[in-house]
């Protein structure tokens, strides 16, 4: 996953590894859509506007709906609003995939690779990319702590201390 995110290790991963990696992230992005909230725009909705009646609530005033929506409401099933926004966040990864895979061809095409390519990578290109930003921000970050090496290096002090290294 950090090498995805590094314009120096995207050159060096296969075609296979990019398209692991990128299943991996559309599967993430999934179930964070039906946990939590990332902001993509739906582009491709249409506007309508229903009449208030006494059996329908003020909520789908002027809402952006698709034709599927229409349908779902015509028929009386109204829970179309979770599925649009799942469909439209697929779709939108989908897009920032190709455009991210675009931009750093270029981007290796034009610098010098080194260790500092990512960051200036990002810092260029990183407005275009409204959910890969966000997943490359972790994944290229260090963590602040170091517990788990510390928790093995006192481990093995431990184990390797003078009084074990006695026969006796």
């Amino acid at each position: 996953m950090h090498a995805y995110f590094d314009p120096a290790g995207f050159a060096a991963l296969t075609e296979i590894e990019r398209c692991s990696v990128e299943q991996t992230i559309k599967k993430s992005v999934a179930d964070q859509a039906s946990h939590s909230s990332i902001s993509v725009p739906n582009t491709l909705s249409i506007t309508t506007t229903t009449a208030n009646s006494a059996n329908k609530p003020n909520a789908n005033r002027n809402v952006k709906r698709n034709a599927m929506d229409l349908f779902n409401e015509s028929d009386g099933d109204i829970q179309y609003g979770e599925n649009r926004e799942n469909e439209s966040k697929r779709a939108a990864i989908i897009n920032e995939f190709y455009h991210y895979r675009k931009y750093v061809i270029e981007f290796n095409e034009k610098h010098k690779l080194d260790a500092g390519s990512a960051i200036v990578f990002w810092r260029t290109y990183g407005e275009t990319f409204s959910i890969l930003k966000g997943i490359a921000k972790k994944m290229l970050s260090t963590p602040a702590t170091s517990v788990p090496s510390e928790s093995c290096f006192s481990t093995s002090s431990a184990l390797a201390r003078k009084e074990r290294a006695r026969l006796s």
